[in-house]
């Protein structure tokens, strides 16, 4: 009954449609006000800004043309470019029509001059009073008025009303309603990604009742693979794949998001929580463990960035790569702006200062983490990290950490009643003799011989200068000026390797005493280290004694810096001098366990981490240097001993032949009384992190008070930062100002984000939802809202959905925004029309007629899997790894290989895919798919021979279309035309066309005949050809 109006409404628009009409409306059109935002500002932002806009470092001629304060303002020469109403007192209006190639405006440089309509809009805005307005994306939406009609009987929603009314404008009708199964499977990929079966087809072609098509709609949406279709768009927005990236490309371990992610869209979490959780998820209250473990999973959308691990890598560059990622990214996914452009300068279109990048910057850099990841140790994921537990390792988890407390509250009153013995009994006053416990190893450094100098404990065991990798090619040299005797001197790549000192744990007690005599003023050596293998700063794992900037550094390490406790003298070590050190670890795992001793007086040095979570490596203990890391340059050690015991106070004065005083001597005491309580607790420890470190650990957000501070970096250079302008957590005040950002924290920035009167949150979402129905966004350009970016192709329409999005009745719900966008009228639409009227709007514009859609890489295989029966419908887990040609990983010079699943693994879903950075899917890259190394809020659809060819000759594709033939065989009769058309309406929805059949018939016929092929493979050929088909890789 609704279509029946629309002849009536062609005739209408006709009517008008005369010459003297369209001389009218045209007339009307030059008298019309122009529309700063529409036509002006894109003309400036062009043109002009780039010489005269935000970036006031950039800004010529002190003029500034984004703003009207700087357009009507008196320039140095007296004249001003803009004076509204006024063109011949205007200069920009003379710059602009000037023939002159030094005076006229834009200049012959920029190589973009203006046309003809272009000056005379700029004209008439200046004439017309040159208005300056806000731009419309940093206006919070509103819901506007209905438009008046001439008739509204096509109208299903609210925002059909103003499609409607731009085609009245047009004079142009909309298309009559799709028929029914086209329209079933229209819906069907838009919500699902697969098409429909014909089962299903045929009963809903069937079904007359009027609500058929919404119980329909309902039922797609409440299904498993709408969300499993919607992650698509979140994964590549999140640059989310299996690998870090960079040259190496090792395998990392990310797909708990991935699962997050598909819980997060099958529940319909509402967008606002939705967003929320990825940003600040490890900052969000939570009512449960389970619930706060699944919001630290999701922060992780802030740590899929790339990482590296090659060898002379400097953490600090990276680290700032990776937080301006995190910044990037969040500017793309969640507000449509080009963020990244403020990085190194204010940004040239948008009004985002520097300072404001960064300010977010400091909001996503508040992580205490190194910027690279480990190469030598991959026992870990970089931290921050979280343990992942079901509830079964949790409870366990719980029971071990309460005999953890209770060991620890045991040492606590062993510790109160000695310190009370010792009182009673005056050993405070008149302590009882201490004497130095036996070394486990020894070294005078009194010879050397061979590369060899002797252990005084275990002659079988010498430190030696033999070294396992050839890149240590430093010597070590014998001198007469020992602290005691002789010594060994180090030229920073050369050392000796402790024989016998390996295998140390973080539970395990340790101490090291020697003497030092520093060369120089060491802004980096590696003194002693248990690590290994060491590639870059973050493969300092084990136990370590560093010279940092002058100053001694005793740590423990599971990952640095986020996974270790280690502390700093507060004094520089005096260089050309002895001192002597003694550090001990008690294997607590805690910062408070490990102590520095100075010529036999505790240090008591600075906390620089205290938070040790994980195994550390456990090499044998090397001095001196460490290989591709600074070594002890121009120093000597001499005098080395090794415990593996804690010593105490008392015993470390003795070690530097230093007397105890009373208090050492009491300490020593009340250690003694308690030992067999601190082994009690060293085993609840051991016991607690055996069964923690069997639970994966999956790299998250955490805020830390060790995170470093933010300042403006100059050029967005990692080693220039502007100590004169140090940063605070900020927004964009452009877009809401930041007084609405109640914390400065990332729980804060999300919270801003989706206030209801953020104005791009809602538009940016409701685009996207808008993208996966329509397959074009109202916005094309979905990552640059901002004055580069496209103007909406219809703005009443975005502002209604955004704003009901927003603060309607189904605020932040998207399944009732996609249910509403599948329901509407132009959704309905068919996509079939008339040659005019596709030539008068090529691209749908107007939305005229139903979408077409070139179906996406992901869409494509999983439909051909899907209607040949092969698709496995499972949800969630690892990646898996369909066929992918043999070498093509070894032969592009990455690392890791890839070995092809078999079975029901190489038939799942695409969005399960393992994604390889450097060598993603091949046939997904031709169909235009991305690699993941950087957020990417839309794809570009290409049309290529490859496409062509991969389906043709890819062997998915062609076991898909074997298994086409063979199911086709079995459902169908003998009957060859039969089995054609079954295949053809399991992968295209519909039946064969009568030429689309003769064509098949005869391709398989002729082969047949031929003697090349039986007619399975002929009519597996067929199916290749259906796959490549329009009718399969397009949804109309």
């Amino acid at each position: 009954m609704r279509l029946r109006a629309i002849p009536l409404i062609a005739l209408a628009w006709s009517a008008v449609a005369s010459p003297l009409a369209v001389a009218q409306l045209t007339a009307v059109a030059d008298l019309k006000a122009v529309d700063f935002n529409q036509e002006v500002r894109p003309i400036l932002s062009d043109r002009c800004f780039g010489c005269h806009g935000p970036d006031a470092n950039k800004r010529k001629a002190g003029l500034r043309l984004d703003t009207a304060e700087g357009a009507y303002a008196a320039l140095k020469s007296g004249d001003r470019a803009i004076v509204p109403g006024d063109l011949a007192a205007s200069a920009m209006a003379q710059r602009i029509d000037s023939h002159d190639p030094d005076e006229v405006m834009p200049p012959p440089s920029l190589k973009r001059p203006l046309t003809d309509g272009e000056r005379a809009i700029l004209r008439r805005w200046i004439e017309g009073g040159a208005e300056y307005r806000k731009h419309w994306a940093f206006v919070a939406p509103e819901r506007p008025a209905e438009p008046a009609l001439r008739e509204r009987s096509w109208v299903r929603d609210p925002l059909d009303a103003f499609v409607l009314m731009r085609l009245e404008e047009e004079q142009l009708a909309p298309e009559p309603e799709a028929d029914r199964a086209m329209l079933l499977r229209r819906v069907s990929l838009a919500l699902t990604g697969l098409p429909p079966t014909p089962e299903e087809i045929d009963a809903f072609v069937a079904d007359e009742a009027p609500d058929a098509y919404e119980r329909r709609v309902d039922a797609l949406l409440a299904s498993p693979r709408a969300a499993e279709h919607r992650a698509t768009a979140w994964l590549d927005l999140a640059r989310f794949a299996d690998t870090f990236g960079y040259q190496s490309d090792g395998d990392s371990f990310t797909w708990p998001w991935r699962d997050w992610l598909l819980d997060s869209l099958a529940s319909n979490m509402r967008y606002d929580r939705f967003a929320t959780a990825m940003i600040a998820g490890d900052l969000m209250p939570a009512e449960s463990r389970a619930q706060r473990q699944a919001n630290q999973v999701a922060s992780a959308f802030n740590r899929l960035h790339r990482m590296t691990e090659e060898g002379g890598s400097i953490s600090e560059e990276f680290r700032q790569e990776g937080i301006a990622d995190r910044v990037s990214t969040f500017g793309t996914a969640f507000l449509g702006l080009t963020i990244e452009c403020a990085r190194c300068h204010d940004h040239k279109y948008d009004p985002i200062p520097t300072r404001e990048f960064y300010g977010l910057a400091a909001m996503f850099g508040s992580i205490d983490e190194n910027g690279l990841k480990s190469y030598a140790h991959t026992f870990s994921a970089p931290p921050p990290f979280v343990r992942l537990a079901n509830d079964e390792q949790a409870e366990r988890e719980k029971a071990l950490r309460a005999n953890r407390q209770q060991a620890m509250a045991a040492v606590m009153r062993a510790g109160a009643a000695a310190m009370k013995r010792a009182v009673d009994d005056g050993l405070i006053s008149a302590p009882a003799p201490t004497l130095l416990p036996a070394p486990a190893a020894r070294y005078p450094f009194d010879e050397l011989a061979d590369g060899k100098t002797p252990n005084a404990i275990d002659a079988t065991k010498p430190a030696t200068t033999d070294r396992a990798r050839p890149e240590q090619l430093g010597e070590v040299a014998l001198a007469d000026d020992g602290k005691l005797g002789k010594s060994l001197h180090f030229d920073g790549d050369g050392g000796v390797s402790l024989a016998g000192l390996a295998g140390f744990t973080r539970h395990d007690p340790v101490s090291v005493a020697f003497w030092i005599k520093p060369g120089e003023r060491n802004a980096r050596a590696a003194v002693l280290h248990t690590a290994g293998f060491y590639t870059n700063d973050a493969d300092g794992s084990g136990l370590e004694l560093l010279i940092a900037d002058g100053k001694l550094r005793w740590s423990v390490i599971h990952l640095w810096p986020g996974s270790a406790a280690s502390v700093e003298m507060k004094a520089e070590l005096p260089i050309g001098a002895w001192t002597h050190i003694v550090a001990t670890y008690d294997g607590t795992a805690l910062a408070a366990g490990l102590r520095l001793f100075v010529n036999g007086i505790d240090a008591k040095p600075t906390v620089l981490r205290d938070g040790l979570d994980g195994s550390i490596a456990g090499a044998t203990m090397e001095v001196g240097s460490r290989s591709r890391d600074a070594g002890f340059r121009g120093g000597a050690i001499d005098e080395l001993s090794v415990w593996r015991v804690a010593l105490t106070p008392a015993e470390a004065a003795l070690a530097a032949g230093v007397v105890p005083d009373a208090g050492a001597h009491a300490e020593h005491a009340i250690a003694r009384a308690t030992a067999v309580e601190e082994a009690a607790l060293r085993e609840a420890m051991r016991a607690y992190a055996a069964h923690i470190e069997t639970l994966p650990a999956f790299m998250t957000m955490r805020d830390s008070p060790y995170a470093a501070p933010t300042f403006v970096l100059t050029r967005g250079l990692y080693d220039q930062p502007d100590r004169a302008q140090p940063v605070q957590p900020s927004a964009i005040n452009a877009v809401l100002a930041e007084t609405s950002l109640a914390e400065r924290n990332r729980l804060g920035l999300a919270r801003w984000l989706v206030d209801p009167a953020n104005p791009l949150a809602a538009r940016v979402e409701v685009n996207r939802l808008w993208t996966q129905v329509f397959g074009r966004g109202l916005i094309e350009t979905s990552e640059n809202f901002g004055l580069q970016g496209a103007w909406p192709s219809h703005v009443e329409v975005l502002d209604l959905l955004a704003a009901d999005f927003a603060r309607g009745e189904h605020a932040w719900d998207t399944n009732h925004m996609l249910r509403r966008l599948a329901l509407s009228a132009v959704f309905r639409q068919s996509s079939a029309t008339s040659d005019a009227k596709r030539a008068r709007d090529p691209r749908n514009e107007l939305l005229a007629r139903g979408p077409s859609v070139r179906l996406s890489a992901e869409m494509l295989r999983d439909s051909a899997l899907f209607a040949s029966g092969l698709l496995v419908e499972k949800s969630g887990g690892p990646s898996v790894k369909p066929y992918q040609q043999p070498n093509l990983v070894d032969d592009s010079g990455a690392n890791g290989g890839y070995s092809s699943d078999t079975g029901d693994a190489a038939h799942r879903r695409s969005l399960y895919t393992f994604r390889k950075r450097t060598v993603p899917p091949p046939t997904m890259l031709v169909f235009d798919a991305g690699s993941r190394e950087a957020c990417q809020s839309r794809r570009f659809a290409t049309n290529t021979p490859l496409q062509a060819l991969a389906i043709m000759n890819d062997p998915i594709f062609t076991e898909c279309a074997h298994a086409l033939a063979q199911r086709a065989t079995r459902e169908a009769s003998d009957d060859l035309d039969a089995r054609i058309s079954r295949g053809f309406q399991l992968i295209a929805s519909r039946a064969p066309r009568p030429n689309e059949l003769v064509a098949l018939r005869t391709l398989v016929t002729t082969r047949v005949a031929s003697g090349e092929q039986d007619e399975l493979a002929a009519l597996t050929l067929a199916c290749t050809t259906i796959l490549a088909s329009d009718a399969a890789i397009m949804s109309r």
